[in-house]
Formats: structure tokens, C-alpha cells, sequence
């Protein structure tokens, strides 16, 4: 009887046992879908050779496995088509997806032959930071792509080189046009959406010096594609003792050319009917010379 006994309660224990194993969850399968719209910094050992808005995009393939699509990089002659990264291992971690490629990979964008090697990266709660590099075979350097998932201020912050073209409307239908003079912008951040701009001293006239001047609160945008627009309403403000009335405030950066637009008037002067209208072109970041 007490072996009857014994067997029966090894039944329920090993019964228990599979009921158990059955109650426990499968491991999920690691599956990372999805597009990151931010700032990629292209450097050639150590230079910084531009940044521009894209969109990486990331396609699951299959358990811890994924596509790494790489958007269309540079501009014209330096143009590097879009193209896809296979085989990216995926690994979750919390709530941290981690991306990797050891091996490098060889591919052929538009009959040219590259390297790519050092995939890795994070993404967590939508956000993601890609890293690579990519060796032309004609180069034998090799191109660091940077990206990170950033917000509009982000595209223009730094210093901005460049020449600042200016008209003078002197009324009665009298224009003058002004020799450009080089300047150098600085803009920085306030928040995502936020910037500010400040001027070096310029002369606007012969015999008129405006000192150097920061304007705040002035709104920067995505507008689709590499382009982040910048924009204030009209405003007034003080510079160097004399009252100031700016218009049509607004600016655009789009692969790595930075433009600004305003007119600005002196109320001493407004009775006059004179206009400032002020123009400011760079294409490349004072920060990259």
C-alpha cells in the first residue's frame, strides 16, 4: 500500500511539474520596426564634412535580425544614393534595442563600390542613435556617418559664416545697394523648437555702425525633407540706445546652407521711409573651415 502510495504521489508531482512548464511564458521574438527622422553628421577623418535632416529606417527580417536602411547622403557630385545594410543583429535589452553589424559588408551604389563597417546603435522610446562608417574603394578614407534622432533647433545651431547683403530704401523710390560684407551668425538653442540669432556689428551705411545684436524666441521648424525653417513675427527691440521695427523674419537651412531674411527699420528714421532689407547666405558652417 505505501508503494501504491508513492507512485501515486510522484504521478501528481511530475503531472504538476508539466502543467507548470506549459504555464510558462515563450520567449518573444526580438522585432524592431520602425523610421527615425533626425541629424546625420558626415566626417572624413575627424573633419566635419556637413549635416543634414534624414530618415533611417529600420525593417525587421526576422527574430533579432534586421534591415538597416541608409537614406541619400551629400549633394551633388558627393551624392551617395540611399542604400540597405542587411543581416543587422538585434538585441533588446529592457527597453533598449541594440544594433550591430561586426562583419563588413561590400555593396554597389550607382556602379560604385563601398565598404561598410562599425554598424551599431541604440534606439529606445522612438528615439535612435546610428553609427558606421563607409569606405569608397576609389577613396580608401573612410566617411563616419553620425546620426542621432534630433529636433528641429538642433539643424541649425552653431556659428554660420558667411555675407550679409543689404539694400537701403531711402523713400521717394531711392534705393541703395549695399557692398556685402562677411559676417558670421551665431544661433543657439532654447528649446526643440526654439532659437536664437546674434549678429556681429556691421555697418549699414557709411556713416552708420549697428552693434551687434541677439534676437530671441525665433521659431524653427521641419518643412519637410533636409529643410528647417526659421520664423518671428515683427517685433521691435533696442540696439545700442535706438529703437529698431524688424519684418518678415524668417530663415532656411537645407543641406548645410543656412539663409536669413528681415528688414529692419530705426524709428528716428521711420518717418523718412527708410528700410534695412537684409539678406544672409552661407553654404557651409564656420565650425567646418
Amino acid at each position: 500500500m505505501k508503494l501504491k502510495n508513492l507512485f501515486l504521489m510522484a504521478a501528481i508531482a511530475l503531472g504538476a511539474m508539466a502543467c507548470s512548464n506549459n504555464n510558462e511564458p515563450d520567449t518573444e521574438p526580438v522585432v524592431l520596426n520602425g523610421t527615425y527622422d533626425g541629424l546625420v553628421s558626415m566626417s572624413v577623418m575627424g573633419k566635419n564634412m556637413g549635416n543634414s535632416f534624414v530618415s533611417f529606417k529600420v525593417t525587421s527580417v526576422s527574430d533579432g535580425v534586421a534591415k538597416l536602411t541608409v537614406p541619400e547622403l551629400g549633394s551633388g557630385p558627393m551624392t551617395i544614393s540611399s542604400f540597405d545594410i542587411e543581416d543587422v543583429s538585434v538585441v533588446k535589452e529592457g527597453n533598449t534595442y541594440k544594433i550591430s553589424k561586426k562583419e563588413n559588408e561590400s555593396i554597389v551604389v550607382n556602379e560604385v563600390n563601398y565598404t561598410v563597417s562599425d554598424v551599431e546603435g541604440t534606439v529606445e522610446n522612438g528615439k535612435a542613435d546610428i553609427h558606421l562608417k563607409i569606405t569608397p574603394a576609389a577613396m580608401g578614407m573612410a566617411i563616419s556617418l553620425d546620426f542621432t534622432t534630433e529636433y528641429a533647433a538642433d539643424a541649425v545651431v552653431g556659428k554660420w559664416a558667411g555675407n550679409l547683403d543689404m539694400t537701403v530704401e531711402m523713400g521717394g523710390g531711392k534705393t541703395m545697394e549695399m557692398e556685402p560684407l562677411a559676417m558670421t551668425l551665431t544661433v543657439e538653442k532654447i528649446d526643440d523648437n526654439t532659437v536664437t540669432v546674434t549678429t556681429e556689428e556691421f555697418a549699414a551705411m557709411e556713416n552708420m555702425t549697428i552693434p551687434a545684436f541677439t534676437i530671441e524666441d525665433v521659431a524653427a521648424a521641419k518643412a519637410g525633407g533636409n529643410t528647417v525653417t526659421l520664423s518671428k513675427d515683427d517685433f521691435s527691440m533696442v540696439i545700442g540706445g535706438s529703437n529698431y521695427k524688424f519684418t518678415s523674419f524668417t530663415g532656411e537651412y537645407s543641406k548645410g546652407v543656412f539663409t536669413l531674411h528681415f528688414g529692419m527699420t530705426p524709428d528716428a528714421m521711420a518717418a523718412m521711409g527708410m528700410k534695412i532689407s537684409c539678406i544672409f547666405t552661407t553654404a557651409t558652417s564656420a565650425e567646418e573651415e
